[in-house]
């Protein structure tokens, strides 16, 4: 299994015009192509995105940070919505 990282591209009119590219998350799999079936049904597209996946060994080191820290505050928020759900203060 390798890990590919997932980037979504083109914006959304909402909130995203000022990002063309955005590192959405990581999947695990055997091939390119199995990777990219699963990024697709993982993350969520409006209809003028798409995303793509590279592998993590082939990442550029921005790609491999974007994914780092994204998957931090993804970690950070989990943890914070735990704290809340057992009634405890931050």
């Amino acid at each position: 299994m390798r890990t590919y990282i997932a980037v979504r591209v083109g914006s959304n009119a909402a909130n995203q015009s000022m990002t063309p590219e955005m590192v959405v998350g990581s999947v695990k799999a055997k091939t390119w192509q199995e990777a990219v079936g699963l990024a697709r049904r993982q993350f969520h597209c409006y209809q003028n995105q798409h995303i793509y996946v590279v592998a993590y060994s082939r990442a550029g080191d921005d790609r491999r940070e974007e994914l780092r820290q994204r998957e931090m505050s993804a970690m950070h928020e989990e943890i914070g919505l735990g704290l809340l759900a057992a009634g405890c203060r931050q």
